[in-house]
């Protein structure tokens, strides 16, 4: 708990500073005396990348619900307790694309299904107009919670997504 204060407290920092999610490296989220002793420092590239991914996608969650409340009580309890993963049962068919909310950020199906799209593949999605046919499928590719994989059976651009439930 007290590693993800830390990586919290530096982020927000770090976040204000950085262009894009790309420019947040590991050793500005972690100092590097403390990945010794972690022994991050130890970690293959690959290793450091899917760890640095992590750190970027939780925390710009917590701070996105944070600042949209306006509460850092709710950060705090995201913090403490991330939240149930839903379990989509529509993967395989085909759907269509009700909305695209947010540039981007979330798609609507038209089965009513809401997805949270990885903030490193938004720009896939930003483009994606209503009606886009679409393909939902398990992955275990993405960012840690982004568990599938939403394949534009149009233009086969993919992005992958959280599912959010049905609205």
């Amino acid at each position: 708990m007290k590693l993800l204060m830390l990586v919290a407290a530096s982020c927000a920092f770090v976040f204000a500073r950085a262009q894009t999610l790309d420019d947040i490296t590991l050793d500005s989220i972690i100092p590097p005396g403390e990945q010794k002793k972690m022994g991050i420092s130890k970690l293959t590239t690959e290793e450091r990348e899917a760890l640095r991914r992590y750190f970027v996608s939780r925390i710009s969650e917590i701070f996105k619900a944070g600042f949209e409340k306006g509460q850092m009580s709710q950060v705090n309890a995201r913090v403490a307790s991330p939240p149930k993963k839903e379990t989509y049962i529509g993967t395989g068919s085909e759907h269509w694309l009700k909305q695209n909310i947010d540039r981007g950020a979330m798609l609507l199906l038209e089965d009513g299904s809401l997805w949270d799209v990885d903030p490193l593949d938004k720009i896939d999605a930003m483009l994606w107009l209503p009606i886009t046919n679409v393909r939902v499928l398990e992955s275990t590719k993405g960012s840690p919670g982004y568990d599938y994989l939403i394949v534009n059976t149009d233009d086969g651009e993919k992005v992958h997504a959280k599912y959010r439930g049905k609205r």
